[in-house]
């Protein structure tokens, strides 16, 4: 049943754009399953299209860091059709001690507003923000985010609904930074 995960994988670096995004899918899927676990059997059932095969595998630690290094490797050499899903994908690692590697993509997609808001919010549902948020703020202000319109957009949200989280644009045109500010 382990050969599930290879063949996934192959797939996933298919010329088949549907199919490497299918196999994208499933692997993020059993990657949330493994590690958080957050719908109920018969949902995941119907997440995977009724694929009892896929459905009754579970992954062990050495298939999750397979899968990690797969997805990294697609994203950092860019050779997948579908970075957006492969960053999807990244934000299923929550047990994962991967911030250097988002830094990096970062750099990377900074010309990409879709896989960079992907990026952004695989990032936020792994890290809280308000504790990455100094780390952050250094790697945004090397980035123009006035050519990421969407990913700018969605760093405001933030900023909004994290009340001590106050953007400003810094000297780097379109840079965001989020500053703490005492709340009242």
């Amino acid at each position: 049943m382990k050969n599930i995960v290879e063949d996934l994988i192959y797939i996933m670096r298919s010329e088949n754009e549907d199919k490497s995004n299918s196999a994208i899918t499933y692997l993020g899927l059993l990657v949330e399953r493994h590690i958080q676990d957050r719908y109920c059997d018969i949902d995941y059932l119907h997440l995977f299209h009724n694929d009892i095969q896929i459905y009754n595998l579970k992954l062990s630690e050495n298939d999750v860091n397979s899968i990690l290094e797969t997805v990294l490797f697609e994203l950092f050499l860019y050779v997948n059709k579908n970075p957006v899903s492969l960053a999807w994908c990244l934000g299923k690692f929550h047990d994962k001690d991967i911030l250097s590697d988002f830094l990096k993509l970062f750099e990377i997609y900074k010309n990409d507003d879709d896989v960079f808001l992907q990026l952004l919010f695989s990032l936020n549902s792994i890290y809280d923000l308000r504790e990455i948020m100094n780390t952050l703020n250094l790697e945004l202000k090397k980035i123009d985010l006035s050519k990421l319109e969407k990913s700018k957009e969605y760093l405001i949200e933030l900023s909004s609904i994290f009340q001590n989280l106050k953007p400003f644009y810094s000297d780097t045109p379109g840079g965001a930074d989020f500053q703490s500010v005492p709340t009242t």
